[in-house]
């Protein structure tokens, strides 16, 4: 979501512009053309505020605004800019049922970040670059297929099992499953008893492998995750369904100003959204948000998008 800021930025004032992030997220941006350095950092590392101080920056602009990224940029004593988060609208949301939410995209926000810089947006969107030595796990395929992402970081926000189940019995093609390590043993089960309906890529595939195979694919589905992103930076069209938070929280999928087909199930009820990144377990204990989704209509847009 931060590719829109990184190129305007890079193109619009030809600055030089480094990147941090954790070391397992390095994959996620090496390949971006855009950035001139990517810094990483572990909890365990104790040099990142030295390293980076030892570039001397012009300005630093926080694109996470959280606790850790608001002490880094402290800690520099540089000019700088951040995200507006819009925690406060989110809350209210949460907590009233009203909605002060700007129709506005996160990735749209991060250009709005940039604070003193004189940048637009130029519509081109979200951007995912796939190293050009990553293995290509769907070489020896040579019918269509599509991707389907089994989880998400929190609970509230997975696909259950049974609709995953649904979607590899009703996918017109074959279906590659996405996750980490956590979501191996889900994919064998699945895989197992659909042999000849998917494949199982979960713990086995990295984060730029997994890229590859969706821009590979006919399309891609999964839930609010962060591979929905990645399919929506690669242009692919879209089956994404909600449980626990909102496409409105700016997370939508979006394609800049290109007009890429994508599905958004989601259930409405009283107690949706109930947090800002989901959580461990549904508050109300029946996770209605995902059991009651209309499988007929996911369905006919598994057809509709073949």
């Amino acid at each position: 979501m931060t590719t829109p800021a990184v190129r305007c930025l890079k193109n619009q004032q030809n600055a030089e512009v480094h990147f941090l992030t954790k070391k397992a997220f390095v994959s996620i941006v090496s390949a971006n053309p855009y950035i001139d350095k990517v810094i990483s950092f572990d909890k365990k590392d104790k040099t990142v505020i030295s390293r980076l101080k030892a570039e001397k920056y012009d300005y630093v602009v926080d694109l996470h605004n959280n606790l850790r990224s608001a002490k880094i940029r402290f800690q520099l004593r540089r000019p700088s800019s951040k995200l507006n988060k819009l925690t406060i609208h989110k809350e209210v949301l949460i907590h009233t049922g009203i909605s002060n939410l700007p129709n506005l995209h996160v990735a749209h926000r991060t250009i709005e970040a940039l604070g003193e810089f004189d940048v637009l947006d130029d519509g081109k969107g979200m951007e995912f670059f796939i190293e050009e030595d990553t293995k290509n796990l769907a070489e020896k395929v040579n019918s269509p297929f599509i991707t389907l992402a089994l989880a998400t970081t929190h609970f509230t926000k997975n696909i259950p099992v049974e609709t995953l189940e649904f979607i590899v019995q009703n996918s017109p093609h074959h279906v590659f499953l996405l996750g980490g390590p956590k979501e191996k043993a889900l994919g064998n089960i699945i895989a197992e008893k659909y042999p000849e309906r998917c494949s199982n890529m979960a713990g086995k595939a990295s984060i730029q492998e997994s890229a590859l195979l969706i821009q590979n694919s006919t399309y891609f589905v999964g839930g609010d995750t962060g591979m929905l992103h990645i399919a929506c930076a690669l242009k692919k069209p879209t089956i994404s369904i909600w449980g626990a938070t909102i496409p409105e929280f700016g997370v939508y999928p979006y394609y800049g100003n290109e007009n890429v087909p994508h599905h958004i199930h989601e259930v409405s009820l009283r107690c949706r959204p109930c947090s800002k990144h989901g959580s461990a377990k549904c508050p109300k204990k029946h996770f209605n948000c995902m059991h009651l989704q209309d499988k007929p209509l996911i369905a006919q847009h598994l057809q509709d998008l073949a």
